[in-house]
């Protein structure tokens, strides 16, 4: 699979629970930081109960990369995320998810949209992303995927992981992939995948 990682640097590496995936992707993340491929990387997480997992493979593997768990309100993430000027960040779904959006009001209601100029700025670090628990971004509509979209074109390298990428309605399928390799795989459109 490490192999395989650097052939297709967007790739995903849906392998069987307890096979190492973590830590394969850690070690793929240092390759492309080694080969002066990327010199930012986001992981994205499925809750900030994953971050200490994540940092002991780091310890326990000897990945020697910057790195930090963005923690607290989005003022708090936002504040870490600035101080380190390369590397890698840790960061759950929904904390990133709150980071890049805001509250509008459509038709009286409050819905929630993503901000442009964050989304931006929080860009600049995908060099690279990792998607732990790709299904999170599985369904197309959710703003996890929009966000994870928007950060897409700037990620030279793109990897999902997960144990298994959809239950019996193989539609999460779709988002996953289009957000790593584009639609080469299961083509641009949702319509396309359904037909």
């Amino acid at each position: 699979c490490f192999v395989l990682g650097i052939a297709h640097p967007q790739m995903c590496l849906w392998l069987s629970m307890g096979t190492g995936k973590s830590l394969l992707a850690l070690e793929l993340l240092r390759y492309w930081f080694d080969v002066k491929k990327i010199k930012r990387a986001i992981i994205f997480v499925t809750s900030d109960k994953a971050y200490p997992s994540w940092e002991r493979q780091f310890r326990e593997f000897d990945i020697d990369i910057p790195r930090v768990s963005l923690d607290g309100s989005s003022a708090d993430k936002w504040r870490a995320l600035r101080e380190l000027d390369a590397g890698v960040v840790v960061v759950h779904y929904p904390g990133a998810v709150a980071m890049v959006s805001r509250r509008v009001r459509a038709k009286g209601k409050f819905k929630w949209v993503l901000d442009d100029d964050k989304v931006a700025e929080l860009s600049e670090w995908a060099d690279a992303i990792v998607m732990d628990e790709s299904t999170r971004a599985g369904s197309h509509a959710s703003l996890t995927f929009k966000m994870m979209d928007a950060l897409r074109p700037r990620a030279s390298v793109r990897y999902a992981l997960s144990g298994r990428p959809h239950g019996r309605d193989p539609t999460m399928l779709w988002p996953q992939l289009k957000l790593i390799d584009d639609g080469e795989t299961l083509g641009e459109t949702l319509g396309l995948f359904r037909a």
